[in-house]
């Protein structure tokens, strides 16, 4: 029996405008769990900056940063699993009981740990082909590489990574909603859409890199200032930079998971935002 899946291109300004939309027209329902990760978000930057400033970051417990870091991560990913049932399923939950503590929380946190794991093997590859390369042009004699080669072999290998990324993106979503395939369902439903995924993720993205690049104003001036007056010990930031600095975090997370779900749905669903163009039936 021939197994049919509905293809299409995928709408970028339509999925942009939509995620933000979503988020609007349903900020009622969000509201708690957007707070939730804000104030998750507020609490262990404060912690980790107040650790810091009183013993100093060399002598700081990196163990207790990276726990800190990953309960953090968890706790996120909850809300972002949340989101995904929300958006794909319709899967109302209101309050703390948005937070999916649950097999669909493991299964995500599973595939993210798999995607992670990806990249960290091409990253050994990518480090053991520059080192035999660098013995069969000459390294072993101290001869230094150049410069252009370097970036380069960089280019080539963030290039790679992105791409496959990309690729592979919708395993999330796809984990969030139950299915056991994500990575071969995401690997199908992009193809030949990798440009509109990079347009899609960059302008739904770039409100946030705005937002971001203001707030660093303030932050670099105090870090200028300080180095100008001979301190060397880290600055605390005022309180007011780690307020909106959370609250962009969790807007943005809400925001990125419905782009992220509206693409799923268009790639592999057929769903999602139109352009009026019909969908291409291609028979597998």
């Amino acid at each position: 029996m021939e197994f049919v899946s509905v293809r299409r291109r995928l709408p970028v300004w339509a999925i942009v405008m939509r995620s933000y939309g979503y988020v609007w027209d349903h900020r009622i329902l969000l509201a708690i769990p957007i707070a939730l990760v804000f104030g998750v978000q507020l609490a262990s930057a404060i912690y980790v900056q107040d650790m810091m400033a009183s013993v100093g970051p060399e002598q700081m417990s990196k163990g207790l940063v990276f726990l800190i870091s990953a309960a953090v991560l968890v706790f996120s990913m909850s809300v972002i699993v949340g989101i995904h049932r929300t958006v794909l399923l319709d899967e109302t939950r209101r309050g703390i009981g948005f937070l999916r503590l649950d097999g669909n929380l493991l299964r995500y946190i599973g595939t993210w740990l798999m995607l992670m794991l990806v990249g960290i093997l091409l990253a050994v590859i990518f480090m053991l082909v520059a080192f035999i390369g660098g013995l069969a042009s000459g390294l072993s004699q101290q001869r230094p590489p150049h410069p252009g080669i370097i970036v380069l072999s960089v280019s080539v290998f963030a290039l790679v990574i992105g791409i496959l990324f990309l690729r592979f993106m919708l395993a999330l979503p796809a984990a969030a909603v139950g299915s056991k395939d994500g990575l071969g369902v995401s690997w199908s439903a992009t193809s030949g859409n990798w440009l509109r995924l990079v347009a899609t993720g960059f302008l739904t993205f770039l409100p946030f890199v705005i937002l971001n690049a203001l707030l660093l104003i303030p932050v670099m001036h105090t870090a200028v200032s300080a180095v100008h007056d001979g301190l060397v010990t880290p600055v605390k930031q005022p309180i007011a930079i780690l307020i909106a600095s959370s609250l962009i975090k969790a807007l943005d997370l809400a925001v990125l998971t419905v782009m992220l779900s509206l693409t799923y749905d268009v790639l592999v669903r057929g769903g999602g935002p139109t352009t009026g163009e019909p969908p291409m039936t291609v028979v597998d």
